[in-house]
């Protein structure tokens, strides 16, 4: 069975079972379910339109901050491959 790996920097790292047409926001979600534990992670998304599609807003209990005048400022950013991604976590299909 084919697996992606699914890592926080600094935080979980799991493989999740792959499967064909599989986003990474699936990729997320089987993580989640995988880890079984609120406690050691958690992750919220937002929809933000068509365009950019959904976005993590929270991973364990770390928001982005609201505003680049809230200091220090916070936010997600998605990589794949070590390289960001261009769109929303459902927008980018795992191969």
């Amino acid at each position: 069975m084919s697996t992606v790996q699914v890592t926080i920097t600094g935080g979980q790292s799991c493989a999740v079972p792959w499967f064909s047409g599989m986003n990474a926001q699936q990729a997320l979600e089987g993580a989640f379910n995988t880890i079984n534990n609120s406690g050691a992670f958690t992750f919220a998304i937002q929809y933000y339109g068509t365009n950019l599609g959904y976005l993590v807003t929270m991973i364990d209990n770390l928001y982005e901050s609201p505003s680049s005048s809230d200091k220090p400022y916070y936010y997600w950013e998605f990589f794949l491959n070590n390289v960001p991604a261009s769109t929303g976590i459902d927008g980018v299909s795992l191969q």
